[in-house]
C-alpha cells in the first residue's frame, strides 16, 4: 500500500505529464520531449493563470520573465547574494489545484510546521497570490481530514 506522500508524488508527476501531453497535441511543430521540468508545470500554470507579464493580478509585483519563460517577482532582497529562486520566487496564482496540492505536499513534507513557517518555506522558491490565506485552508483542511 503507497503512502499518502507517494500517492501525492505520483499524482505530480501523472500531471506534468499529462500537460506536456495536451501541449504537444495543441503543437505539432513544437513538441516537447525528454526529461520532464518543473518548469514546464509551472509555464503551463502560469500561462492558464495570467495573460502576461502586464496581468492586472501581478502588475504590483514587478513580474518579469526569466530566461526559461517562467513569470518571477523582484522582491527586497533581488541585490543579496543568494540564489536566483531565493531572489525572484515563480508567481503562482491562488486557487489553482496544483497550488493546493504543491502547499499540501509542503505540508506533509516538512511535517506540519505551522502556517507562517510553511508559508516562508513555499516563498523561498514561489511566490502563492493570497498565499497565506490559502495556507491557512489547507492547514485547515488537512487537520478536518485528519480527526
Amino acid at each position: 500500500m503507497k503512502s499518502a506522500w507517494r500517492k501525492d508524488e505520483d499524482a505530480f508527476f501523472f500531471l506534468g505529464w499529462k500537460l506536456r501531453f495536451l501541449h504537444n497535441c495543441e503543437q505539432s511543430e513544437n513538441n516537447n520531449y525528454g526529461e520532464l521540468d518543473a518548469s514546464d508545470l509551472i509555464k503551463r500554470i502560469q500561462k492558464e493563470s495570467f495573460h502576461c507579464v502586464a496581468d492586472e493580478f501581478i502588475s504590483s509585483l514587478i513580474p518579469f520573465e526569466d530566461e526559461h519563460g517562467i513569470l518571477r517577482i523582484k522582491t527586497r532582497i533581488s541585490e543579496h547574494n543568494d540564489t536566483f529562486e531565493y531572489k525572484h520566487p515563480a508567481v503562482l496564482p491562488a486557487g489553482h489545484l496544483v497550488v493546493l496540492r504543491l502547499v499540501y505536499r509542503f505540508n506533509v513534507q516538512s511535517n506540519h510546521v505551522g502556517a507562517e513557517d510553511l508559508l516562508s518555506m513555499l516563498r523561498e522558491k514561489f511566490w502563492i497570490l493570497r498565499g497565506r490565506r490559502m495556507v491557512h485552508s489547507v492547514i485547515h483542511n488537512h487537520m478536518q481530514n485528519i480527526r
